[in-house]
């Protein structure tokens, strides 16, 4: 009989406070997820690292990543018929590891060249926001630098931008035709080094001629000479102009 009444309490009790009852256990549930999801981040620290700073394969596109039929309809104005980057900059006479960089740069392909700026498109916005370096200059920066990402230095030490060793340099290095260079544990970094290399020290003052005017920053980076390849205003502009990556900056 106790039992019977318990029973006919306890429906009572459920049928006039389900909701609260229902929103009780909603809260617990949240509570739990988010627990978990705290467990899991402390326990892959890497993982959650890589959510801060995604390589740049993972992160999202950019609209002109988006629409690559873009870049081919106004490359005409300054080169029509180039199909690779050794076309664009016929006067690249850099050397590495004994091997002509001239001959690397006829391997290039156009196909590669468009991976390549999907690829760090959203890395260069990115950039730009935070240190008012414009994105064309950044891509086309490493681009050129990099090769498009197949100079040693950047398969084996994500350099690429060819930034030099100096005095206050404490992360890990490579050797290539016996001058030291910087070496990254990704490409994000190498990145992010580039941006602090232009807007710190003696070039702080760059990022006064604003994120957009890419002719006025490819002109003065030519002129404080730290970058290693002769000519670097008109090969930047070139290429920015080319693969029309000054919408980068708009």
């Amino acid at each position: 009989m106790q039992n019977t009444e318990t029973i006919k309490m306890v429906e009572t009790y459920v049928r006039d406070h389900w909701f609260k009852m229902a929103m009780i256990i909603m809260v617990i549930i949240l509570f739990m997820k988010k627990d978990l999801s705290v467990s899991l981040r402390l326990n892959n620290p890497n993982k959650m690292e890589e959510q801060l700073a995604p390589p740049p394969e993972h992160q999202e596109k950019t609209p002109i990543a988006n629409k690559p039929a873009n870049f081919s309809e106004k490359r005409g104005v300054v080169k029509a018929g180039a199909t690779t980057m050794m076309d664009l900059l016929p006067s690249i006479s850099l050397t590495e590891n004994g091997k002509s960089k001239k001959e690397e740069w006829a391997n290039l392909s156009e196909e590669l060249s468009l991976k390549y700026i999907k690829r760090f498109a959203k890395v260069a916005v990115n950039e730009r926001k935070k240190y008012g370096i414009p994105a064309s200059i950044i891509i086309a920066n490493a681009l050129l630098h990099s090769a498009c990402g197949t100079r040693d230095m950047a398969k084996a030490g994500n350099n690429h931008f060819a930034l030099p060793c100096t005095s206050n340099w404490k992360g890990d290095s490579g050797t290539y035709d016996d001058a030291c260079y910087r070496h990254y544990p990704n490409a994000w970094t190498s990145f992010r080094d580039h941006s602090l290399y232009l807007t710190t020290g003696s070039t702080a003052y760059l990022v006064n001629l604003g994120n957009k005017d890419y002719k006025a920053w490819a002109k003065e980076m030519e002129k404080v000479a730290i970058f290693e390849i002769d000519g670097l205003a008109d090969k930047l502009i070139s290429i920015i102009e080319y693969y029309s990556l000054y919408e980068l900056d708009e």
